[in-house]
């Protein structure tokens, strides 16, 4: 599971993880699953979504990922995409406080960019991993 930012690289590195892996690796993200209804949405009061303490996939073996990137970086690249609110990754971080609710299994920083060595070394932590993990 990656959790990071938006436009913290999240997406580029699961589909790097895709191709890299034997195992099959499914990428969805909680956007499009709060979209399908399958989770709630942010509170009333804006703040970050209220379902993470609850749902902690007990029981599961997952491999929770942080996914760090430089606030600057995070803009430029809101900029580059054009389609998401300039900004929005910025208050990801800052406001809503994305990572501190617990520990990684492994940290990464994406704000050089996602390269095949980065995937790699994602690969290999994983494959070393001893569940259970942070979740």
């Amino acid at each position: 599971m990656l959790n990071g930012a938006s436009s913290s690289g999240k997406s580029t590195l699961a589909v790097g993880l895709q191709d890299a892996l034997d195992e099959p690796f499914l990428h969805v993200s909680s956007d499009h699953l709060v979209n399908a209804g399958m989770l709630p949405g942010r509170r009333a009061d804006g703040g970050p979504f209220n379902w993470w303490n609850e749902m902690r996939l007990a029981g599961l073996d997952v491999y929770l990922i942080g996914v760090h990137c430089a606030l600057d970086e995070i803009d430029r690249r809101e900029k580059e995409r054009g389609d998401r609110p300039i900004g929005e990754g910025r208050t990801h971080v800052t406001a809503d406080a994305i990572h501190p609710f617990g520990p990684y299994d492994l940290d990464v920083d994406t704000t050089a960019g996602i390269g095949s060595a980065m995937v790699a070394s994602v690969v290999e932590a994983w494959r070393q991993r001893t569940p259970p993990g942070a979740l």
